[in-house]
């Protein structure tokens, strides 16, 4: 790792000084009208085409559950193709014989 000598912390404060001492600019006027039409149409856009986290909560614990389902079955189709079980049954009984171990954990921690 590089030490920092005391030339170089001079001269990053002699530059953070020179800096501050700089008078601030104003933006162009062009890039402004961009910046907030830009704003306005984003504010515009239904909730589906704004960011996750913008979402209204109901549709988001909705989103997430159905992934969840998904991935659940995914992950049973998987196990049940690999282990070579056919009923629905088994594999949820061979699921909960591999989780029993963490389930117990979990329950006794809670």
């Amino acid at each position: 790792m590089i030490k920092r000598t005391e030339i170089d912390e001079k001269l990053e404060r002699l530059l953070q000084q020179e800096l501050r001492a700089l008078p601030l600019r104003r933006a162009p006027s062009s890039l402004e009208s961009r910046v907030f039409g830009e704003l306005a149409r984003r504010a515009a856009l239904p909730w589906w085409r704004r960011s996750f986290a913008k979402w209204p909560m109901g549709p988001r614990v909705v989103f997430v559950l159905l992934c969840v389902a998904l991935m659940g079955a995914t992950f049973l189709g998987g196990v049940s193709a690999a282990v070579g079980v056919r009923s629905l049954d088994e594999v949820g009984a061979l699921l909960l014989s591999w989780l029993q171990p963490a389930l117990v954990v979990m329950a006794s921690a809670g």
